[in-house]
C-alpha cells in the first residue's frame, strides 16, 4: 500500500461486516495509517475521495452481493491508478463477487491491491447454531480480517480472478430472475399487534424500501439484508414464506455509525 490515507466504505446488514471493518481500522491505525469509515448506503459514489486508498467491505448475498452494492460500484468515478482493496463477509461461499468486481474496477482505472473473503456467521438461516459455534466462527473471521489488514499495509496481498466461473456465478446470482423469485416467495411482513411504531426499521433500511405511515409500509425493493428483521425491538417483522432465526453481531448504533441517544 503506497498511500497510508485510507477511506473504508462499508455496508453491514446485521453487524458482521461492521466488525470486520472496525477491526481492520484498528490494525491500520496501529500501523500509522489514517483511516475513515463511511457507510456505503449514505455515500454518493461519485463523491469519494480518489486521492486516498479506497477500501470496500460488504456482505455476500446469494453468491454475489446486493443489487444496490453493484449499483454503487458501477457509479464509481473513473480514476488513474487509485489503490483499492475489498473484503466481503459470507456464510458459506460466494463465487460471483471478487472476479467480476476486479474487472469492473480495473476498467475504471483502479489499481487492485488485495481482496479477501471472510467467513462469518450467516444472518439468513432457518436454524440457529449454538452460541459457542457462532462465537468461534466470528472470532476466526475477525482474526482473518486482522491478518488481511496487516498484509495490505506491507504489500503482501493478492487479488485473484477466475474469469469464467466467477462471471457465470455473478451473472446467475445477480439476475432479475433470482431477485424477482425472492420477492415472489419471500417478502417482509408486519405483525401490527407487536409493532410499537418506533420507526427504527424505516431508519435502518439501506434502500428506502420502508415508509412510515401509522405503521411501517414495505415496498417492492427489499434486498434481504435482514436489518429490519434483526433489530426490530418487538419481533414484529417476519418474512412470509420462510421462518428465519434472528442474528446480529453489533448494536444498532454501530451499524448506523450513530451515537447512542
Amino acid at each position: 500500500m503506497r498511500n497510508k490515507n485510507i477511506d473504508l466504505y462499508f455496508f453491514s446488514g446485521t453487524g458482521n461486516t461492521y466488525q470486520v471493518a472496525k477491526k481492520m481500522q484498528e490494525v491500520f491505525i496501529k500501523n500509522k495509517c489514517t483511516v475513515n469509515l463511511f457507510r456505503m448506503e449514505k455515500i454518493q459514489p461519485a463523491s469519494i475521495n480518489t486521492d486516498n486508498t479506497i477500501g470496500f467491505a460488504f456482505p455476500v448475498a446469494f453468491q454475489s452481493t446486493y443489487p444496490f452494492i453493484w449499483k454503487f460500484f458501477s457509479e464509481l468515478p473513473t480514476v488513474n491508478g487509485t489503490e483499492v482493496f475489498v473484503v466481503d463477509t459470507m456464510g458459506i461461499m460466494s463465487g460471483g463477487v471478487i472476479g467480476p468486481l476486479k474487472s469492473l474496477l480495473k476498467r475504471k482505472g483502479y489499481y487492485c491491491i488485495g481482496a479477501k473473503e471472510i467467513v462469518m456467521p450467516s444472518n439468513f438461516r432457518k436454524s440457529q447454531k449454538s452460541e459457542k459455534k457462532i462465537k468461534e466462527i466470528s472470532a476466526k473471521g475477525i482474526f482473518d480480517a486482522q491478518i488481511f489488514a496487516h498484509d495490505l499495509v506491507y504489500n503482501q496481498t493478492k487479488w485473484i480472478r477466475i474469469p469464467f466461473l466467477s462471471d457465470v456465478v455473478k451473472s446467475v446470482s445477480s439476475s432479475g430472475f433470482v431477485w424477482n423469485s425472492l420477492k415472489k416467495h419471500i417478502s417482509p411482513k408486519l405483525d401490527e399487534v407487536k409493532c410499537i411504531k418506533c420507526g427504527l426499521c424505516y431508519r435502518l433500511c439501506p434502500v428506502d424500501n420502508i415508509n412510515m405511515h401509522e405503521f411501517p409500509d414495505f415496498g417492492d425493493n427489499c434486498q434481504y439484508c435482514q436489518r429490519c428483521f434483526a433489530y426490530c425491538p418487538t419481533g414484529a417483522i417476519y418474512f412470509k414464506g420462510i421462518k428465519l432465526e434472528k442474528y446480529k453481531n453489533a448494536e444498532v448504533n454501530e451499524v448506523l455509525l450513530e451515537k447512542k441517544s
